[in-house]
């Protein structure tokens, strides 16, 4: 696995802990407060459900990028996936 996709999916795992752990923190706020603090964790849990989301269906974006164009402009191929 390429280091880029090992540390994207460490990013979007911290992202998940940090929502969940803002949401547990939002919970023990007054009810003023608390839905700014549930927006932030929502927020947090769908930025890393999305980075994950791309990152592990990258390679299948890439091949259909390829299948789709296969050569470059001025002639030259496209070099494969690696």
């Amino acid at each position: 696995m390429p280091w880029f996709k090992k540390l994207g999916m460490a990013i979007s795992l911290v992202l998940i802990i940090l929502a969940g752990i803002v949401y547990g923190i939002a919970q023990t706020m007054p009810s003023e407060t608390r839905g700014k603090w549930v927006n932030i964790a929502i927020g947090l849990l769908i930025g890393g459900l999305v980075s994950a989301a791309i990152i592990a269906g990258a390679e299948f974006i890439q091949g259909l990028g390829t299948q789709a164009l296969p050569s470059a402009p001025g002639g030259a191929a496209v070099p494969p996936a690696s």
